[in-house]
């Protein structure tokens, strides 16, 4: 079970005799003021059973914004079907089943549960509920403070700008910041990264067994060079870490030369947020015979940065 927090404010009542006179003393103990007997107040808490029950309980708190705690399992907040959380438009059928738009399509209409038509109607009280529930970035221990609904969870999530980076490199378990993971691939991976200018071509050689090679730009964004062995040779792309999307685009040439001929590939990167399986398209497939004497692979490559057009 989880709980939420729900914000609640409620009007101030008519004032009676019977606490006009306990007014001064209630302000001398939020502020640390001394009371008349000349004993130091402090600021209420609520240590279980303390001052702060007591106030709930004598009616004190009219007024003010109350906070209250709700026990809802998570589960039931996300869509049975894709397991994502519930965002609208959020359909049900006639026996109360419901699903994402999503998942409604993919089923064509068809409930999951009971096999009635979905997607005829909207279940207006779920889509409420989950646009109500507020609920904390999943990363507010690396910087993220804000407060966002159960519905944008998975949208904020992808493009929070304090997401952190995985290591990439094999066996390697580390997790942080921007600015950590640029530390610590110059203090424990040095020898696995490279350091590069946008715009610029650059030259590097890399074992064929090497799976990957981390390239860190001028601006701090991490590049990985995916090295696979397949049965032909090697499978070679570009990709650009990043637990979230950055406000540029990059594309990039890779250019393998051997004797008198060379092999080319102009793509652009594909976003990951750790090191990626075999690349499925835009990938340079390096033949054996373009491997050097000792079996390394030299690579010629050139990043581009390009500026998105602002969106209308």
């Amino acid at each position: 079970m989880a709980k939420f927090s729900v914000g609640d404010e409620e009007e101030a009542g008519p004032s009676t005799n019977d606490g006009v006179d306990d007014i001064p003393d209630r302000k001398r103990r939020r502020t640390g003021e001394t009371s008349a007997d000349g004993e130091e107040c402090g600021d209420v808490k609520d240590a279980g059973g303390g001052d702060a029950d007591k106030i709930a309980e004598r009616g004190e708190g009219r007024g003010a914004n109350r906070l209250i705690s709700v026990a809802i399992d998570p589960d039931l907040l996300d869509c049975p079907i894709c397991m994502e959380p519930l965002a609208p438009p959020i359909y049900q059928c006639w026996n109360g089943h419901i699903t994402c738009s999503s998942c409604c399509l993919k089923l064509k209409k068809k409930c999951h549960t009971c096999f009635e038509v979905i997607g005829l109607h909207r279940c207006l009280a779920m889509e409420k509920v989950v646009e109500s529930i507020k609920i904390n970035c999943c990363y507010a221990r690396f910087g993220c403070l804000k407060s966002i609904s159960y519905a944008d969870k998975t949208k904020h999530e992808d493009s929070c700008i304090y997401a952190p980076y995985v290591c990439p490199i094999w066996n390697c378990t580390f997790c942080g910041t921007s600015e950590q993971i640029c530390f610590h691939f110059m203090s424990v991976h040095s020898v696995s990264t490279r350091c590069f200018r946008y715009n610029h071509s650059f030259t590097f050689t890399m074992d064929k067994t090497e799976e990957c090679l981390v390239l860190h730009g001028d601006d701090g964004l991490l590049f990985l060079v995916n090295n696979r062995i397949d049965l032909l040779g090697n499978a070679v792309a570009v990709a650009l870490i990043s637990p979230s999307c950055p406000r540029r685009d990059f594309a990039y040439d890779l250019i393998v030369r051997c004797r008198e001929r060379s092999l080319r590939l102009q793509s652009f990167t594909r976003r990951v947020k750790q090191a990626p399986d075999l690349p499925s398209q835009d990938f340079l497939l390096i033949p054996h015979d373009a491997y050097l004497c000792d079996g390394q692979l030299k690579l010629e490559i050139c990043i581009y940065s390009i500026p998105k057009e602002p969106s209308e």
